[in-house]
């Protein structure tokens, strides 16, 4: 988003741009409607309405983050993060796979929710402030501030994500201002995945 949304603004400076954090299912209503152009986002494909348009961009890739210098840290295995106390962020109901789901998989006991987080920014300040853990996608450490203060427990691996999608109504053009912002997001998306920051899709799923 960050790069997309500085070229829209060098484009267009005199325009007005909403931005809203939610995750599909709480705008679902607003994008059906055409209050909302488009969501950008993790949502899985198959679980979506057909009067929706569905566009994959990346694959996503999840992992376990906590604080610098976290005792943690070092873990390689989730048998040995039984005893951590998590921040979940809020989950959406298209979700591929629930929080802590791998823990369940392999006969752990589920993580112990310690905070509820309605946005990522919150999930962060939790972590990067305490011996808390969560589960986010991996691209957050390519922002320098996130990066000062929390680590992904690679050792560990890449949890099951939702790939990022753009999402919007099918029987509705976008404006020509939410047409070129879409665009601009999609090459954005290109960008991470020609430098190898994510992965390339695997489109298994009509578009």
């Amino acid at each position: 988003m960050p790069s997309a949304i500085a070229a829209f603004r060098r484009e267009y400076p005199d325009v007005m741009l909403t931005l809203s954090e939610h995750f599909f299912d709480m705008i679902e209503t607003e994008v059906k409607s055409g209050q909302i152009d488009f969501y950008v986002g993790p949502v899985d494909p198959q679980s979506l309405s057909r009067d929706f348009s569905v566009e994959l961009l990346f694959d996503n890739q999840r992992y376990i983050f906590g604080r610098k210098e976290h005792p943690l840290a070092g873990a390689k295995t989730l048998e040995e993060l039984q005893d951590a106390r998590w921040v979940k962020p809020t989950q959406s109901k298209y979700s591929v796979g629930d929080f802590g789901s791998e823990f369940i998989e392999r006969g752990l006991s589920p993580p112990h929710e310690a905070v509820h987080a309605r946005s990522i920014l919150g999930a962060l300040l939790a972590v990067a402030t305490s011996d808390l853990l969560t589960q986010l996608p991996r691209i957050w450490l390519r922002y320098p501030p996130v990066a000062s203060y929390i680590v992904a427990f690679e050792a560990i691996g890449p949890l099951r994500a939702m790939p990022i999608c753009i999402v919007r109504r099918k029987d509705m053009p976008l404006t020509p201002l939410a047409e070129r912002l879409s665009d601009l997001m999609r090459r954005a998306a290109g960008h991470y995945t020609h430098r190898g920051i994510v992965e390339a899709p695997h489109r298994g799923f009509p578009i």
